[in-house]
């Protein structure tokens, strides 16, 4: 892990169906300062999808109901906001194929992978620059690590496990801040 006092982008989405076409829902992120774990900056955002395109399922256990919905934004609007986040936590040096040095944002997430995936397809969608590294780091992954005895390695289940409470779990700003917490337990 990075040294102390370097910004690390906490990332969460929900989305309304598990295929990487199926629209994200919401976007959470928490940029926290490394080992102390202060919170620098918080974003939310609700997208505007079609309802038609979800699988009912996801939108029960994302708690989706079209009042929560009602201030959504357009996902272009959404990924150009979370960009824009990304931009102002950038501290990781690059090199591109060109040879010519950048930053970008580092980030983590719980099965993060799943999340990153997901972002990157949307912001090619919509011709945006996300300026972090897409090797996002992996809590689930120090989970494993851990070697914690547990049948599910769920946000919530490890978060049970570690005494770190679960509700409105499936909100991406609660699953971003139980992240967290799961990270600090484990660190």
């Amino acid at each position: 892990m990075y040294q102390t006092g370097i910004p690390l982008v906490v990332v969460d989405i929900e989305t309304a169906g598990l295929k990487v076409e199926h629209p994200i829902i919401q976007i959470a992120a928490v940029v926290v300062e490394t080992g102390t774990w202060v919170e620098k900056e918080t974003f939310e955002v609700k997208l505007q999808f079609k309802v038609e395109e979800a699988i009912k399922e996801a939108l029960e256990v994302n708690h989706f109901s079209p009042e929560a919905w009602k201030d959504a934004v357009p996902p272009g609007v959404a990924i150009r906001q979370f960009s824009r986040l990304l931009e102002r936590h950038r501290f990781a040096s690059r090199i591109s194929k060109a040879g010519k040095p950048y930053q970008v944002a580092v980030a983590c997430g719980y099965n993060s992978s799943f999340d990153s995936e997901r972002l990157f397809y949307q912001a090619r969608l919509h011709n945006i620059f996300l300026a972090v590294d897409p090797r996002f780091l992996d809590v689930m992954q120090l989970a494993f690590w851990r070697q914690l005895t547990l049948k599910s390695y769920k946000l919530t289940s490890v978060a049970e496990e570690l005494g770190i409470s679960t509700a409105n779990a499936h909100d991406a700003l609660a699953d971003v801040r139980m992240t967290i917490e799961v990270l600090k337990r484990l660190r």
